[in-house]
């Protein structure tokens, strides 16, 4: 960039950083029912076990560390921690700010690096930086935010938490301007630094790496045209040399299991249903193709008109029409807010551009005049909106703390927010907690409705609830009442354990109860017909699920010990009998594997989702269990191998110094 535009860049950058100021030194807001608590969990978490990033125990009895969530943002977050030794969530903020202010200045980047100008590019940025543009045409979005004008991608960060989202749209413009370099100049440089751009959105966030696939399709159409097929090749390329990068921090069982528990978090299933809107929106697109090929229309207005179109339909076709085209279609709103800008930008500068020398700098200033209250009016928002507080006054902090004062590292089941919040503050293992993508099964979705709702249990509901939650190893369960300054309150019925489990804590509406069992330790030993075949249909379906648990607390059967060696090693010492197996309370994940007397032993899944060992003898034994990813690790690694290879071929190939 030259000097004016990078002077620009700095102003933008310095317009959203007054607007959004309180963010850049925050620790806790008001806005507790964020979902970040759980994105600084993962980042503490990672800060206090660098060494082995293995397997994270925390959350819904345990899951591989990478696929809690991609990543790339909350390493960067813990890694800011601990070289500054500022605490998590200050580093948590501060990125998030930095992000936020990011999004109009890489915007601006890219507009002026498609096109050389000035007007376009700023105008855009300016858009971005003042407005939203989905609360103009989005009645449920404005409802959320009660205004037509405020900004409603700064309420997308700080009140719902959209800090890693944020940051990977932060980077879609250059990434997309650095494919576009790729395809047309084919120069070394740009052709490795496309895929490795395509990357690095990927270990950020899937919100963000589908909003980029958005960008992406929308520029492949903006390139239709004579000559240009080759051009959907490359990025096709591009994209999938980045994967092969990556992959092994997002292996296809990560890929596979997000795509499951994305449809199910809001009951989008894709399938047939999308047909008719996809049909709808293509045959619109098709309209446009002849429109601008006939107009000759400007090929980076077309990139911004067919991504608006395309994260509208998905942002905005839900709310017009009722379409779901993906699964939580409202939090591409900030794909569309970027898309929108761009070529409401675009159009500005067109139409400024046709006005006398006058008249253009008259209604340029007439915009910027216009522009002052806006960002004002967005700084006010801002500034109430990211309100500190003392967080050790919340319910979140303080039953966190009580579970573990009470419980220390043996397994609960946390409500609601606490259940979000917890693990930011103690290493308190959960049944439960974050995040939906991370989910390892159904059968916990269907425990979890069961424990809340207690739909169809009638006078069984606390016998119900509490059935599930031994039969994952819960060793107390925490209660949020109507006056808890929890946000959630999930229970129908709040009451239900009063009086049938002893209380060991209490603080007005919150309360935590013991849940007695044989042993607070996540194995047993329990004969292998008690174990559960078929998944249960609903949470009412507990026959099976009651002869397990019988077996499970049989005071007759052996007691079984286990011992984490680190965090992906455990030992179990135990007595078993003919016929017995040694039962994990440990969610099951392609990767783990038993060894007795150094030998493999058969280590399969329940259907409840966890696992079971099958001893090769009776009497005391001791079985090593060990997560390492398995052989779709070691191939992820070749692959990986592939893509760097990819990049190495195309570093000392001759001849890609020509534009296609």
């Amino acid at each position: 960039m030259n000097r004016k535009a990078t002077l620009l860049a700095v102003l933008i950058f310095g317009l959203n950083a007054y607007i959004c100021a309180n963010l850049f030194g925050l620790e806790f807001s008001s806005q507790m029912a964020s979902i970040e608590g759980s994105y600084m969990a993962i980042s503490r978490w990672a800060m206090d076990n660098w060494r082995d990033l293995t397997w994270f125990p925390l959350w819904f009895d345990g899951q591989p560390f990478l696929g809690v969530y991609q990543p790339g943002f909350h390493l960067t977050v813990a890694a800011l921690a601990t070289v500054t030794r500022m605490s998590v969530e200050h580093a948590y903020h501060l990125i998030a700010a930095v992000a936020y202010c990011a999004v109009p200045v890489t915007l601006f980047m890219a507009c002026f690096g498609f096109t050389k100008r000035l007007d376009f590019a700023f105008f855009s940025a300016l858009i971005y930086s003042a407005i939203s543009p989905i609360c103009l045409l989005s009645p449920l979005e404005r409802l959320a935010i009660h205004g037509w004008l405020l900004p409603k991608h700064y309420q997308d960060v700080v009140f719902y938490g959209e800090g890693p989202h944020t940051a990977a749209l932060a980077m879609i413009p250059l990434v997309v301007l650095a494919v576009h370099r790729a395809v047309r100049q084919r120069r070394r440089g740009f052709l490795i630094l496309a895929p490795l751009a395509v990357a690095a959105v990927m270990i950020t966030n899937w919100p963000g790496t589908t909003g980029l696939s958005m960008a992406l399709l929308a520029y492949c159409l903006a390139q239709l045209g004579p000559g240009r097929r080759v051009y959907v090749l490359l990025v096709a390329a591009i994209g999938l040399t980045a994967w092969l990068i990556v992959s092994p921090w997002i292996l296809p069982s990560t890929i596979l299991r997000a795509f499951v528990n994305a449809q199910q978090s809001d009951a989008t299933h894709l399938g047939t249903q999308q047909i008719l809107p996809l049909l709808e929106v293509t045959a619109v697109i098709t309209a446009l193709h002849f429109l601008f090929a006939k107009l000759r229309a400007d090929r980076t207005f077309r990139w911004f008109a067919y991504f608006t179109l395309i994260a509208g339909a998905v942002a905005i076709g839900r709310d017009w029409f009722g379409w779901k085209l993906v699964p939580q279609p409202m939090r591409f709103q900030l794909e569309f807010d970027l898309a929108c800008a761009g070529m409401v930008g675009w159009l500005i500068a067109r139409g400024l551009g046709m006005l006398p020398r006058r008249a253009r700098y008259a209604a340029m200033a007439v915009l910027l005049l216009l522009a002052i209250p806006q960002i004002k009016t967005a700084r006010r928002y801002a500034r109430d909106l990211t309100r500190p507080i003392d967080v050790t006054a919340t319910a979140e902090y303080r039953m966190s703390k009580a579970f573990e004062e009470k419980l220390g590292n043996r397994r609960v089941y946390a409500p609601g927010n606490v259940s979000l919040w917890m693990n930011l503050f103690n290493d308190v293992p959960q049944m439960a907690g974050c995040c939906d993508q991370g989910i390892p099964g159904w059968e916990y979705r269907l425990a979890m409705y069961g424990i809340y709702t207690g739909d169809h249990a009638f006078e069984r509901d606390a016998e119900v609830s509490i059935l599930w939650m031994r039969a994952y190893g819960a060793d107390a369960v925490g209660v949020t009442g109507p006056l808890s300054t929890e946000i959630i309150k999930p229970y129908w019925n709040w009451k239900k354990f009063e009086g049938v489990l002893p209380a060991v804590w209490r603080e007005g509406d919150n309360v935590i109860y013991a849940i007695p069992r044989k042993v607070a330790e996540p194995v047993r030993v329990i004969p292998k017909s008690t174990l559960i075949q078929v998944p249960p249909v609903n949470a009412m379906d507990v026959a099976e699920l009651e002869k397990l648990v019988g077996a499970m607390e049989d005071p007759a059967a052996p007691v079984a010990h286990f011992r984490w060696l680190n965090r992906h090693e455990a030992l179990v010492d135990a007595t078993v009998r003919s016929g017995d197996v040694v039962y994990l309370q440990i969610a099951q994940a392609a990767g783990w594997h038993a060894e007795q007397d150094g030998r493999r032993i058969p280590l399969r899944a329940d259907a409840l989702g966890m696992m079971y060992a099958e001893p090769r003898s009776t009497g005391k034994i001791s079985v090593q269990v060990v997560y390492d990813g398995g052989a779709e690790a070691v191939w992820a690694k070749v692959l990986q191998s592939l893509g760097i290879l990819a990049i190495a071929v195309v570093w000392f190939a001759r001849g890609l110094q020509e534009p296609i």
